[in-house]
């Protein structure tokens, strides 16, 4: 995910629309939506699924609407915004994505995390409750789908199981919960082993000379 930028770094903005004005998007004008959403999108949606034109305007605001910042959030789920955005904005950046995990985690480890992402974001595809809503890659804004799926990833990544579950059945269809789950759990690790080694080295606390002039 690197357009001359490292991994989790929190790009800037590419939309001047205030986040916060969902109350005159709820009142559903396809010239609103249009003007003021156009930086959502939904995912693939394989034929005899979900259809995004189908979808009702509240619920592309309950998925898309800005619940925070990408700047607040840990590097792991950070990392997983990111995932999501590269991963469903076209093959360009899908293979972005794929490049920069492999040079991150080496060729057989990267291989596991990608083929782990495109598996997760195939079970949301098809066996999703809705179609979930993402921001413009570069949008500095988290949108209530981006934030659940962060929070999944991590939890998953931590070995909370049940927490991970939970999230899961947020998702996707409960009968689907458990195999999202354990893929989440393998791209969360991967993430946090990416995230260990862009943390900046630390001076070790013995080493450390206090002065009190």
């Amino acid at each position: 995910m690197n357009d001359s930028r490292p991994m989790g770094q929190h790009p800037d903005t590419q939309t001047d629309t205030p986040c916060h004005d969902v109350q005159d998007l709820m009142q559903g004008a396809d010239r609103l939506y249009s003007e003021r959403w156009a930086d959502l999108h939904v995912a693939d949606y394989p034929r005899g699924q979900a259809d995004p034109d189908q979808v009702t305007m509240q619920s592309h605001i309950r998925g898309g609407a800005p619940v925070g910042l990408l700047a607040e959030l840990g590097p792991v789920e950070a990392y997983a915004v990111q995932c999501l955005r590269y991963w469903y904005s076209g093959p360009q950046e899908r293979n972005r994505v794929s490049a920069e995990l492999q040079d991150f985690l080496g060729a057989d480890l990267g291989q596991q995390a990608v083929e782990a992402l495109q598996q997760i974001c195939e079970l949301c595809a098809r066996h999703g409750r809705r179609p979930l809503m993402r921001h413009q890659i570069a949008c500095k804004c988290l949108g209530a789908d981006e934030a659940c799926f962060a929070n999944f990833i991590a939890a998953a990544a931590e070995g909370a199981r049940e927490d991970a579950m939970l999230l899961a059945s947020l998702i996707v269809r409960p009968d689907f919960a458990s195999s999202l789950a354990g893929l989440a759990q393998q791209l969360g690790i991967a993430l946090r082993q990416i995230a260990t080694r862009s943390e900046p080295e630390t001076v070790s606390p013995q080493t450390t000379r206090h002065t009190l002039h």
